[in-house]
């Protein structure tokens, strides 16, 4: 879950986090620890890199936490990561589709309008923006090859 989740409490989102990303994460590797076959694909985010100002963030560059969003989501990794599962965890930026709040609404517009648009970054930026199908697909992709470690 994650800052646009509809249920996020106003007050309180540290605890609310914890529950639904490290604890729920943390139940998912022990329940399937005892399957050494399992192959555990987590769903980070981009935000889980050290805002440092880099110009690109690398799946080399450092990590750290910014906030209890990406604390919750970093100590999720962690948990996926040190488990006995062949395991890789997904960094994706910002994440738009149906309903996302209208994130892609304007660039819709501009193609239907023109028939171009203008897409500013190459994906590899904390706020780039991808679209919820192709992070599907690499997601497909992922649990069809089974690698492992991180990949944005």
């Amino acid at each position: 879950v994650q800052y646009v989740s509809t249920d996020l409490p106003l007050l309180n989102r540290k605890p609310w986090f914890e529950r639904n990303n490290v604890e729920a994460t943390t139940r998912l590797a022990a329940r399937y620890a005892t399957e050494p076959s399992t192959y555990f694909l987590n769903v980070g985010t981009s935000m889980m890199y050290l805002q440092s100002g880099l110009a690109r963030y690398s799946v080399t560059s450092p990590m750290g936490a910014q906030g209890p969003y990406s604390d919750s989501k970093l100590r999720a990794h962690r948990v996926v990561a040190s488990g006995p599962n062949r395991s890789a965890t997904v960094l994706p930026c910002i994440v738009g589709g149906p309903g996302r709040g209208g994130l892609f609404r304007n660039l819709v517009q501009m193609i239907h309008r023109s028939s171009r648009a203008l897409v500013i970054g190459g994906g590899d930026l904390p706020v780039a923006t991808v679209h919820v199908d192709d992070l599907a697909a690499l997601i497909h992709r992922l649990v069809r090859m089974q690698p492992t470690g991180l990949f944005n």
